[in-house]
Parts: C-alpha cells; sequence; structure tokens
C-alpha cells in the first residue's frame, strides 16, 4: 500500500501513527511539506519514505494543463462566495490559485496508486485536495480544531467539497463523528469512521515506571520548586490562550485562601505567544495564589513526573477533541477535571472516572470537594490506569482500527 500524507507537517503525531502501521503491514508513506501549522518543520524522516517539497516537474504542467477546468469552476464557486461575503470570497479565490500551484508542484511525490491521507481538514487543505484528487482513494482526518473552531460560509462551503471527494472521513471518537454529521450532513454517515490517534506508548510506560518512585518525585519537585506544597494542580496542556488558562484561575482567585497548599502548574511548552506569556506573567504578579509557568521544553522523564506529581487536573478550553495530557494525568491517577461540553463521551462509554463543570464559577467549590476527599477520589479513580491502557494504549488494537479504514471499501 501507498499513502500520501499531506495537510500537516507536525511529524511528532504522524510518524507515531505511520510508523505502528508499518509494523503490522507493509506500506510506503511519503509526505509533502505543504501547510505547516506549527513553527517546526519536517526534520525526522521517522515512518516516512519520501519526504519532498514543491519541485516543476514534467508532470507539474501536464497536471496545471489538465486542471484548467477545475480552477475555472473553483474560480467560479469564489465568485459566488465573493457576492455572500466579500472578505471570505476574495480568500477564497487566493485559496484556489495557491491550491492549483501547490497540487501541481507536489505531482512527483503522488503515485497514481497512491492513496491521498489529508490530515486536518482546513479550508486551505480542502482546496487542494480538490485539485490532487483523480482516480485516487481520499481519506480525510480531522483532528479537532479544525472541525471545533473553524467555521464561516467560504469554510464550511470547501470542506463539504472536498468530504464529498473523500472515500472515508476519519474522526477520533464517535462524539466528534456526530458533530461531522451535524455541521456538514447526514450523508457523510457511511463513509465516517472513528478510530483513536495512535499515541506514544514511551510515555505511559515512564509514568508506570515512576508512579511508585517516591525518590524520583522528590527529585522533580525539588528541581521544579514543587516541594512546599501539598497539593499540584495542572491547569491546561498547551501554551494557547484557547486553554483559558486566565479565566480558570480569575474563578479561583477569589477562594486563595482555600488553595494556601496548592500550587497550580500550567504546562506551556508548545503554542505559547510572547504576548500571551507577558499577559500570563503579569497575572501570576498580582496573583495571590501559588503559580508555576512551565513555558520551557520537559523532557519525557520530567513530563512523566509532571503527570505522576499532579494530584488535579483542569481542562476547560474553548473545545478540544480528546486531549492526550488528558488522558496521561488519568492514567497517572490524578483527578481529573474537564469543560462539560468538551466531547469526552468515550471516556465515559469506557467506564473512567472524572468530572465535569459547567462553568468556571462551579471550579472552587469542586476543586475543594476534590482535594477534600482524597482517598475517595483514588478509589474511585484506581480503575482508570487500568482502562485506558486497554482502550486507549493498546497499539495492536488501534492499529486495527486504522487498517479497518484503510482497507474497508468505500460504500
Amino acid at each position: 500500500m501507498k499513502i500520501f500524507v499531506f495537510g500537516v507537517n507536525r511529524t511528532g503525531f504522524l510518524n507515531q501513527l505511520y510508523s505502528a502501521l508499518k509494523r503490522y503491514k507493509p506500506i510506503h508513506v511519503s509526505i509533502g511539506d505543504i501547510v505547516p501549522l506549527f513553527t517546526e518543520g519536517v526534520h525526522d524522516a521517522g515512518a516516512f519514505d519520501l519526504m519532498g517539497t514543491k519541485k516543476v516537474t514534467a508532470r507539474s504542467i501536464g497536471f496545471w494543463i489538465l486542471r484548467v477546468p477545475k480552477l475555472a469552476l473553483g474560480l467560479c464557486w469564489s465568485l459566488a462566495l465573493l457576492s455572500l461575503n466579500r472578505a471570505e470570497g476574495r480568500h477564497s479565490i487566493k485559496l484556489v490559485l495557491k491550491g492549483y500551484v501547490n497540487a501541481g508542484l507536489y505531482q512527483h511525490l503522488v503515485d497514481r496508486d497512491s492513496v491521498l491521507h489529508l490530515h486536518f481538514c482546513s479550508i486551505i487543505n480542502m482546496v487542494l485536495l480538490y485539485f490532487l484528487a483523480q482516480n485516487h482513494q481520499v481519506i480525510c482526518s480531522f483532528w479537532g480544531s479544525d472541525l471545533l473552531r473553524s467555521c464561516g460560509v467560504s469554510n464550511n462551503f470547501w470542506i463539504r467539497k472536498g468530504l464529498e471527494k473523500a472515500d472515508k472521513i476519519h474522526v477520533a471518537t464517535l462524539d466528534m463523528k456526530e458533530i461531522v454529521l451535524s455541521k456538514f450532513g447526514r450523508d457523510l454517515k457511511q463513509k465516517t469512521f472513528t478510530a483513536l490517534f495512535i499515541p506514544d506508548i514511551r510515555l505511559v510506560d515512564l509514568i508506570d515506571d515512576f508512579k511508585d518512585d517516591m525518590t524520583r518525585q522528590a527529585s522533580f519537585k525539588q528541581k521544579f520548586g514543587l516541594t512546599d506544597f501539598e497539593s499540584i494542580i495542572a491547569i491546561g496542556h498547551n501554551g494557547h490562550a484557547a486553554n483559558q488558562h486566565l479565566a480558570i484561575l480569575s474563578s479561583l482567585e477569589g477562594h486563595a485562601e482555600k488553595f494556601n497548599n496548592c500550587c497550580f502548574v500550567l504546562p506551556l511548552s508548545y503554542g505559547l505567544t510572547q504576548p500571551y506569556l507577558e499577559s500570563l506573567k503579569a497575572y501570576v504578579t498580582d496573583s495571590e495564589l501559588h503559580i508555576k509557568l512551565l513555558d520551557s521544553y520537559i523532557d519525557w522523564e520530567d513530563l512523566a513526573l509532571l503527570k505522576v506529581c499532579t494530584d488535579l487536573m483542569i481542562m476547560m478550553p474553548e473545545s478540544d477533541s480528546m486531549s492526550s495530557s488528558y488522558t496521561e494525568a488519568m492514567f497517572a491517577g490524578a483527578a481529573c477535571i474537564a469543560g462539560s461540553w468538551l466531547p469526552y463521551g468515550n471516556l465515559r462509554r469506557i467506564g473512567c472516572v472524572f468530572w465535569e463543570a459547567d462553568t468556571y464559577r462551579s471550579l472552587p467549590s469542586l476543586v475543594c470537594e476534590l482535594l477534600g476527599d482524597r482517598s475517595g477520589v483514588q478509589a474511585s479513580t484506581r480503575k482508570n490506569n487500568k482502562l485506558l491502557r486497554e482502550f486507549y494504549y493498546d497499539e495492536e488494537k488501534l492499529v486495527q482500527d486504522w487498517l479497518e479504514i484503510f482497507e474497508k471499501k468505500a460504500s
């Protein structure tokens, strides 16, 4: 099987998926560095047999000539969008021209029998798919924010066009599948499949290694200045403002006297902008809460120890598909709180224990309740480790779910 991967160039997540698939089935994977969503580029070949950049070839010229009718149709659609929303229409015209050119520049990476696997269903990627797809099997994978945060006339039009072209649509959970069908049409039901992204099992193995190692835990707390606190409470999973760190902290601020023995830790090692970091530092300066900003790189061992030492995690971002940081904290034994609007039904269905909050205002009483009943909380969450190991961290099972998507005939 040959697979051409495009849409996202963050190879960390993709390496885990395709490396795992290669352990169970011979596949050839090529990747195009097309739309960098993050600051790092493609550096590590990992699971990829061929990594390419834009290049004009004889195939490019032929491709552009043959796609002129599709270019004209795409521009006509964009002009129609222009009549509905001037800004979105102009944006669509630019993306159609860019997608037309980029699709030709990547022809040297796409074999005629390649499966096209698009990661991250954004408008720019769907326009690219519009030009690339020609007698190929197409799989479109939603990641999270592409489904939960992107909207608008132009966005929804082009994503719907791409999903019509797709043979299979992939989402991580049933909750996300329902959102896809509600947003883009229930006629897509038969070709929409669920499979969890395959995590790097090394981190959860380290968590298991360290959970009873009091010496390593004490050393970690000493290193990060956490030895003076009875409870460590993690907020969010990265440095994006959408984690709502400030809203969460503000809700707890008025009850600071109840949290004197707590340190609120904010893992910010990626996705952090300098203006947002400055706003967090300004808040910390004036706050009565004990707050620790982890804004530099954390290695694997320290990351695992952070999970093990965390007593409680609060996850209440604007949206989230299913954060690996949240499931890792649950696996490590932390009491976990999630915003009730998040699509975490998968965790409930397999029997995991966690708590939900409808509003930020309800956080102080819930946090105090959980910290005040440590033995009861630990007893109720003890099963999370085994359940997650079985359903989320069983590589063979997860690979079989993915292979079914690749191998199942399109409806």
